[in-house]
């Protein structure tokens, strides 16, 4: 086996992990170059300039050739284990590299767990992957609260049921929209406002978030969202 020691390092992330006193520390098999104490690297999404190089023994390197394990500091977060270790030129080129992987991995996240939405709710049914319509309601005062949690159960057909999971009085905020998250749930709010830190975590989770004036047009939605007859909301940014 032979490898150039002369090109900018390569490597394989075997391990990775915070330390007390050392902060993000990666386990890195060098398997082409050689990586000095100072590069600049990237592995998957973590970035960082290397502070130190140490060795199996806990001894520090000013640099690591062809098939040396290191122990490395000064990434940016905790690389997966089998991330590829690459060294660039530049700073401002690792982390616009890392932040567009980061973006890649959050739009394949929201692909691969779809949220259950009014728009998609007929479709979901009709796949049969949806038995049960999880509500988070939040309203301005109790008692619309207690008539619209009665009147959503009894929106419910034979197939699907509509179960409120959680109710309360007060706006729509981030744990709202985490808890629909967690167990794919729609968030409701009558007559109330849905906090901007809650907006953006909805929007980059794709949870749906619905806020209404009259009790009528939440039935009436839904109601039409279980015979796939709502209109698509148009959205203007």
């Amino acid at each position: 086996l032979k490898a150039n020691p002369g090109r900018p390092a390569v490597g394989a992330v075997i391990e990775a992990y915070v330390t007390e006193g050392k902060g993000v520390t990666a386990n890195v098999l060098v398997q082409g170059g050689t990586l000095h104490r100072g590069d600049i690297v990237i592995c998957g999404t973590a970035y960082g300039r290397i502070r130190n190089l140490y060795d199996e023994t806990g001894a520090q390197l000013s640099d690591a050739g062809p098939a040396t394990p290191v122990e490395i500091t000064g990434l940016s977060s905790v690389p997966q284990a089998g991330e590829t270790l690459h060294v660039l030129p530049d700073m401002q080129r690792a982390r616009l590299i890392a932040e567009e992987r980061e973006r890649k991995l959050r739009e394949t996240a929201l692909l691969e767990r779809k949220h259950v939405t009014l728009e998609n709710l007929f479709h979901r049914i009709a796949e049969g992957q949806v038995k049960e319509i999880r509500v988070i309601l939040k309203a301005d005062v109790k008692g619309s609260a207690e008539v619209l949690v009665e009147s959503l159960r009894n929106v419910g057909t034979k197939e699907v049921s509509c179960r409120v999971i959680h109710s309360a009085v007060g706006t729509v905020n981030e744990s709202d929209v985490l808890l629909a998250d967690a167990s794919d749930a729609i968030v409701i709010g009558f007559n109330v406002t849905v906090e901007s830190r809650a907006k953006s975590i909805a929007q980059e989770k794709g949870v749906d978030v619905r806020t209404y004036q009259v009790i009528y047009t939440v039935i009436d939605e839904m109601k039409a969202a279980l015979q796939g007859l709502l209109e698509p909301e148009e959205v203007e940014v």
